[in-house]
This record gives structure tokens, sequence and C-alpha cells, in this order.
């Protein structure tokens, strides 16, 4: 028996859109930039894609309304930090309005000529882009970025799905 019915889709409202959305699982990142005197600063985003391996780019999704994306934008550059399965705190402090979201959070600066925040604690990959092309669309900018610096990890990322934080299950031998 089929999960979906293909003759029961229609058209759909913005709630029952956020509904169906809540049903895809999202890894959760922390998007950071630097403001032009150089404070750190950023935010918990869901919305990162790989959009081309050659040449090496991304692309992420900020909404209008946030308070970091004037800095993003002025900067030039920013960092994608995928959280692991123990960032939860991580979350909430980049979810929150706090002024200063990096006080006693581990941190250090990518490489020289684009010197962007670093996660160093509670990720399980980071990413250092300069922005390419910016796309304002509806409510939020799609950020197009050139991937400059990025390193992985073996860390399980914190998922989101179903209006809550996840773990992956494990994996399966077949």
């Amino acid at each position: 028996m089929a999960d979906l019915d293909a003759t029961r889709l229609r058209e759909v409202s913005a709630d029952a859109y956020r509904e169906v959305m809540a049903t895809v699982p999202t890894a959760i990142s922390v998007l950071a930039a630097r403001t032009p005197e150089g404070r750190p600063v950023g935010l918990l985003i869901q919305a990162v894609v790989s959009l081309s391996a050659d040449p090496p780019r991304i692309l992420v999704s900020v909404s209008e309304s946030s308070r970091t994306l004037p800095h993003l934008l002025r900067c030039g550059f920013f960092s994608v930090n995928v959280l692991s399965h123990d960032g939860l705190e991580l979350s909430s402090r980049f979810a929150s309005r706090a002024e200063d979201k990096f006080a006693g959070v581990g941190w250090g600066s990518s490489g020289p000529g684009h010197d962007v925040p670093i996660l160093t604690d509670g990720v399980s990959a980071s990413i250092v882009c300069a922005i390419e092309e910016v796309l304002p669309r509806h409510d939020h900018s799609i950020i197009i970025g050139q991937v400059l610096e990025a390193q992985g990890s073996e860390r399980e990322p914190l998922l989101y799905h179903a209006r809550g934080f996840r773990q992956l299950a494990s994996r399966s031998s077949g």
C-alpha cells in the first residue's frame, strides 16, 4: 500500500505548506559573519543546500527580518557550521535574540582574507564562503556562496524533523 495518495494533492495555504515541510528533515547550522567593527554575529538556519561541486557552491536562505543579514551582506564572507548531535545548546543560543551569542562558545577564525567565525565545539562540519550572489525572494534572501574552505568530521549532525530535534538512527548494514 502506498504511503501517499497522489489524488489527494491540492493547492496549499501557508499553514498547510508548513505542515508538509515539517515532515522534511534538515540539518541545523549556524551561519556566522562579522560586523564592520569585527564583532562575530550569527544565527540558526535550516536552509543549506549544496548547489554545485565544480565549482563548489552552496546556497543558504536567510530571513529578511534577521538582524544578522545586514552584517552578513556587508562582510561579504560567511561560515556555515553544521551542528553535531550534541549541539542542542548551541541551537538554542543562536536561535535567540541575545546580543553576544558567541560569549562562552568555542570558536576561532577562518583563513586570512576572509576572517569569519568558525565554531570549534558542537559541530560536524564547517564551510567558509564568499558571497557570490544575493537573490531577494519574498521574505528571505537566497545567498549563493563560493566555497573557500571546508572541513567535515564523522560526528553525527543535529537534525530537525516534525518540529523537534532528532538524531540519526543507527546505520543499517545492508
